[in-house]
C-alpha cells in the first residue's frame, strides 16, 4: 500500500523555509486527505494517537505509521473509531503537553509531578522555551477544506481534548491525580 510514487508526491521538498512554501503546503493538504482512511472517520492523527497510547498489537507499525488509519482493515477501523470515540484521555496519561502551549503545559505538568513527590534532574529555566518550531503556524497549513476534513476524521480527538476548532486552543484540563 505505501508506495514511492506516493511518496514523492506527498512529501514535503523545502526544509530551508521550514516547508511553507506553495507547494509543500499543498502537498502537505494532500498527504492529510490521502492518509484519511476512506470508509471510517479516522484521520491520520487518531491513528497515530490509538497506535501510541491505546492499542498493543504488536502488528500496528507505529514508526510508519502514515499509514497508520489507511491500510487498517473494516474490524480494525471499527474498533479504532469505538475505543477512540469512548476513552477516558485523563485515564491514559497524568498530565498532556498540546502542541500550541507546549511550554506552559510542560511547567504546569512538572509542578504536578514536584507536588506529587517527583524529583526533577532539571529545572526549567525561567522563560526557557522547550516546544520551538521552525515552520509556520497550522493555519498556514490547514486551508478550510482540509481543517474541515481534519475536524471530520479526528473528531474525538477534538472533543476529549477540548478543542472548539481547528487551529484552536484546548480549554484547559484539570487534572486529578489517579
Amino acid at each position: 500500500q505505501k508506495s514511492k510514487k506516493d511518496w514523492e508526491r506527498l512529501v514535503g521538498k523545502d526544509s530551508s523555509n521550514g516547508f511553507t512554501g506553495a507547494d509543500d503546503i499543498h502537498r502537505f493538504r494532500e498527504w492529510v486527505k490521502f492518509l484519511a482512511h476512506p470508509s471510517y472517520r479516522i484521520g491520520m492523527m487518531s491513528g497515530r494517537f490509538y497506535g501510541k497510547y491505546i492499542s498493543t498489537d504488536s502488528h500496528l507499525d507505529i514508526l510508519s505509521n502514515a499509514y497508520i488509519v489507511k491500510g487498517v482493515g473494516d474490524a480494525t477501523a471499527t474498533r479504532m473509531a469505538e475505543t477512540l470515540s469512548t476513552m477516558d484521555v485523563h485515564k491514559l496519561v497524568d498530565c498532556w503537553l498540546h502542541t500550541e502551549s507546549m511550554d506552559e503545559d510542560l511547567a504546569h505538568c512538572l509542578s504536578m509531578f514536584k507536588a506529587s513527590g517527583g524529583t526533577l534532574v532539571k529545572e526549567l529555566e525561567a522563560g526557557e522555551k522547550i516546544g520551538t518550531s521552525h515552520h509556520a503556524g497550522c493555519t498556514e497549513f490547514f486551508d478550510q477544506e482540509t481543517a474541515d476534513l481534519v475536524w471530520h476524521t479526528d473528531a474525538p480527538l477534538f472533543e476529549k481534548f477540548g478543542y472548539t476548532q481547528c487551529c484552536g486552543r484546548s480549554r484547559p484540563q484539570e487534572w486529578q491525580p489517579p
